[in-house]
Parts: structure tokens; sequence; C-alpha cells
């Protein structure tokens, strides 16, 4: 996977977990993904995440602050807000495997500002 075909991967997440196609975002990961946010959630296989995405994910909004890629170790670093539920601002590690996420490793905290508020009014790579 290229850096940019692993942003378009993202891009394909964010638009099916926005339009609740949660199936649609399932299929963005393998079949025996290892989901972990280790203060929240550790879930192993694509079926664990749909029944997560199904209970949790209620008009999700995924933003993309930052994104990494390598592409000789095939993993990237994203930093990024969702919002559903509730609204996060996190990092993740993610671990790819031809055209889907193997391993996603997020650290995650709740908040109740927007982003530039969080930050303290910086914006990534600023």
């Amino acid at each position: 996977m290229t850096a940019g075909e692993f942003a378009a991967l993202l891009d394909q997440l964010a638009q099916a977990l926005a339009a609740r196609d949660h199936a649609a975002a399932a299929d963005c990961f393998s079949v025996d993904v290892r989901y972990r946010d280790p203060l929240r959630t550790s879930l192993d296989g694509r079926a664990q995440l749909l029944e997560m995405f199904d209970t949790e994910m209620v008009a999700p909004v995924v933003v993309w602050r930052t994104v990494l890629f390598d592409e000789s170790k095939q993993m990237g670093a994203v930093e990024y807000t969702s919002r559903g539920q509730h609204r996060f601002h996190g990092v993740a590690i993610a671990r790819v495997e031809g055209t889907v996420i193997a391993e996603w490793r997020a650290l995650q905290h709740l908040s109740d500002f927007e982003w530039a508020e969080f930050w303290g009014g910086a914006e990534p790579g600023a």
C-alpha cells in the first residue's frame, strides 16, 4: 500500500461511518483485525468490530487531522477527532495487510473541547 492508498482507505472508512454503513466501515479492516484502545476497547476480528460500530457509533463523524504512512513497514499513524455519542481526540497506529487495516492501536481522550481548544489553538504542523 502507498501513502496515498492509505489516506484513501481512511477516507473510505470515515465516509462509511458517516453514512452509518457499518458493514462497509468494517470491510476496511481484515477479518482477523486486532483493534485496541487500552483504556476502553479490546476487539479481535471484524465481527466484534462491526458489533462495536453498530452499538457505539451513532451518527459518527471522523476527521483525520494528520496522516503519516511508512510504506516500507506498511504502518501508519493518524491523529483524529471522532464524534458520535462522544467526542474523542486521539492518535492511532495502524498496520495494513494488502488493502485493509490488520491492526489498529488507538490512544484517545474524551473531550468536550473542539480541536483547536483541545490543543490550545494549535493546528497539526503549526
